[in-house]
């Protein structure tokens, strides 16, 4: 992968899981993805599999759901029906989702934030961590 958008994108998609997942690994994020580079959507993937896809639906479905809601709108009337296609392999749909449309973001494009994996997340984290000293 050689598009500085789809780098960075992914890269700030694996930084969203390591910092909400397993937030002791996001100082290693820039030495993983330097030893890996053109293989960002690789890693991706490989992370949202396992720290994402291992546990329920309420964690996974609103990352295929914003992928939909960003690209592919009308999709969400079928969400559903696509999921039970799918049903055993949400991560493979989840890739093929991700494969298919972060090469089209353009450097114009506003950030791909998805539900529980950004900007908002960060915010939600840090709030988590005031809660435990005084209330948000």
């Amino acid at each position: 992968m050689s598009d500085p958008v789809e780098r960075e994108t992914y890269m700030r998609l694996t930084e969203a899981v390591y910092r909400r997942w397993n937030p002791e690994k996001l100082s290693k994020l820039p030495e993983l993805m330097d030893k890996y580079h053109g293989q960002e959507k690789e890693v991706y993937v490989k992370t949202v599999e396992k720290y994402v896809f291992s546990g329920g639906r309420e964690q996974w479905q609103p990352l295929i759901e914003g992928m939909y809601r960003r690209f592919n709108p009308a999709k969400l009337l079928e969400l559903e029906q696509v999921l039970r296609k799918y049903k055993g392999a949400e991560s493979e749909l989840f890739a093929a989702l991700c494969g298919k449309y972060i090469p089209s973001l353009g450097p114009s494009d506003p950030p791909l934030v998805l539900d529980g994996l950004g900007a908002d997340d960060k915010r939600r984290v840090d709030c988590e961590e005031e809660k435990r000293r005084s209330p948000c």
